[in-house]
């Protein structure tokens, strides 16, 4: 009846709970070898649910039903069980790293997966995940609920009812052979892609637990070995998923799924993964100084974070970006940049634990590139901006007020675009008010006055049309992600459409981040904004909240001194790059 017997084991103390209720009541019972027992427990002790005769009932008759022919069965159907099991870990070594067990109380664990060719695989493998995604495959497509143990995340516990037939004990096993085929293939689709159907259930948005002890590193053998020499100054750049297409550059298999598929998938994974340390590289300044450049990438795409921003829900997103700042500090960086749509999430960096290190938008160098740039269109195209009209979509935003601010003063008449949301109208009006020869509107028609027109939008679905600009306007689009759809170049060849936010680095080095869309020796302003702040050795909070002329114009001087220049200007699809880092050019 016992495990403890066929061990040779004499216990002073057994105590019998679950399998005591027979499956039907919650009884516990503590059996004390006499030599040990003590009268006066008896008047010490005290159970709330002590005097259940309900309970003892169920108790009594599970006891009574626990015979030596039932005994015998599941000894006989566990060894059954242990065997076929036993059979796939020597046909699986990589994938079963132990069987063990009694009876029907046994323990499966699968090995560690640290050099599975499947990114995914790899990354829940760091998670310690991997268990609780075999058991919802299990589920999802075998039918069969099992979970693992609690005291080890890889190990699941099996424990079937002595009533468990021949015909379930195969089905078992031949369920358990999909799953160690799909973890031997490195097939991270076969194995996950339940959870692309339905809705993601994010109703609370509120970020689960996450160890601190846990995080994911794309190439875990090279990221430990640059670990083990790096530069005293270690900056991090925060940075998330474009769209769901950006999954295809670390699951090229993804593509069997549509793109709306992919996009449910990675929401129904954004709460409860943790960033992915994307690289580690060395880069130089020209004056000699260098620092560590840790990319950490966040698991959510732009179109779910800015749903979120839209509805006024930050909890979700901002505790995200905070495990990104919390790895960061970890790698014991001194600064961050927040990229993307991780600075507007947090408010411009304002509602984050810096935890002690530096943190930057990168909107100040940003800006300063993006105004680097439209002075070179302007020498380039000959047109003077004293005569021109410049319009900014979304003057409201931080970026695009400062655009507006710095730029206003060059041109005849300047138009401020932006959405009808009230807060953003008011702001807009409030800007019109001190910037000479301004107007505000948030009439989208508004973009054909403009000669130049800078693009800082928020929206997803690139709204800036070709039909919407003047003839042979300059159009600078730094939005978040693509303001401009693919192929306005190419639609509309009067116009120079031109991007700001690109950096060449001075010394050209590769930045090894799969996926990323820039050529080698160039990367995005944010990026190089916590370059800039790790070799000038400054690592506090004034980078964030709203930017600057002054600030502006620090970070534009300490680009200068350390080699930092304007990247090729123009956009991806003039140049003929392809349609991804199109979509990205605009990432910092």
């Amino acid at each position: 009846f016992l495990a403890v017997e066929a061990l040779g084991i004499r216990p002073d103390y057994i105590v019998l709970s679950k399998a005591l209720g027979g499956g039907l009541a919650k009884i516990s019972a503590l059996l004390v070898r006499r030599g040990r027992y003590r009268d006066e427990f008896d008047l010490q002790h005290t159970s709330t649910y002590a005097e259940d005769d309900h309970s003892c009932s169920i108790a009594l008759k599970a006891l009574e039903l626990t015979d030596d022919s039932v005994l015998a069965a599941c000894r006989d159907k566990g060894g059954r069980l242990l065997a076929g099991l036993r059979r796939l870990a020597a046909s699986f070594p990589g994938v079963i790293a132990d069987v063990r067990g009694r009876g029907l109380m046994i323990a499966l664990e699968f090995a560690r997966l640290p050099c599975s060719p499947s990114f995914l695989l790899r990354f829940l493998d760091s998670q310690e995940d991997l268990a609780h995604v075999i058991t919802g495959y299990l589920l999802n497509v075998h039918r069969i609920r099992v979970a693992p143990t609690l005291s080890d995340r890889f190990t699941l516990r099996l424990e079937p009812s002595a009533l468990i037939g021949e015909p379930d004990i195969d089905r078992f096993l031949s369920a358990i052979a999909d799953v160690c085929g799909l973890l031997a293939r490195g097939d991270a689709l076969g194995l996950t892609r339940f959870l692309a159907g339905g809705t993601p259930a994010d109703a609370t948005d509120i970020a689960p637990a996450c160890s601190e002890a846990r995080f994911a590193a794309h190439d875990e053998p090279l990221f430990l070995r640059r670990q083990r020499q790096a530069p005293t100054t270690k900056v991090g750049w925060l940075f998330h998923l474009v769209d769901a297409d950006d999954l295809l550059s670390l699951e090229p298999s993804f593509a069997a799924l549509s793109f709306g598929e992919r996009e449910d998938y990675l929401a129904r994974f954004a709460s409860h993964a943790a960033p992915v340390v994307m690289g580690a590289v060395d880069v130089r300044s020209a004056t000699g100084a260098e620092v560590r450049v840790y990319p950490i990438l966040l698991p959510f795409t732009s179109r779910w974070v800015k749903r979120r921003i839209d509805a006024r829900r930050f909890r979700l997103p901002q505790a995200l970006v905070q495990r990104g700042v919390d790895l960061a500090h970890r790698l014991d960086c001194r600064t961050v940049a927040l990229g993307q749509y991780t600075s507007i999430a947090t408010i411009d960096g304002t509602r984050l634990a810096s935890r002690g290190m530096g943190v930057t938008t990168g909107n100040s160098f940003a800006v300063a590139l993006a105004i680097q740039a439209i002075e070179h269109a302007h020498r380039e195209t000959g047109r003077k901006a004293a005569s021109s009209v410049l319009v900014v979509a979304g003057a409201a935003g931080n970026i695009g007020r400062a655009c507006a601010e710095l730029l206003a003063p060059r041109y005849r008449r300047t138009v401020l675009l932006g959405s009808d949301r009230p807060g953003s109208h008011q702001r807009l009006r409030t800007l019109a008010g001190i910037i000479p020869n301004a107007v505000a509107t948030t009439d989208p028609a508004a973009v054909g006055e403009g000669n130049v027109v800078v693009a800082a939008l928020n929206a997803v679905d690139a709204p800036l049309g070709a039909e919407r600009f003047a003839p042979g306007a300059i159009v600078c689009d730094l939005s978040v992600p693509a303001g401009l759809p693919t192929g306005v170049a190419a639609a509309r060849p009067d116009l120079l459409v031109i991007r700001g936010g690109i950096v060449a680095l001075p010394h050209g080095e590769d930045l090894g981040i799969v996926g990323f869309p820039l050529p080698r020796g160039q990367t995005y302003g944010c990026m190089a904004e916590a370059m800039l702040l790790g070799f000038e050795g400054i690592h506090d909070a004034a980078f964030t909240g709203s930017l600057s002329a002054a600030r502006v114009a620090t970070v534009a001087a300490m680009a200068a001194r350390h080699g930092f220049r304007l990247a090729d200007y123009k956009r991806a699809d003039v140049l003929g790059h392809g349609r991804r880092e199109e979509a990205h050019a605009v990432a910092g």
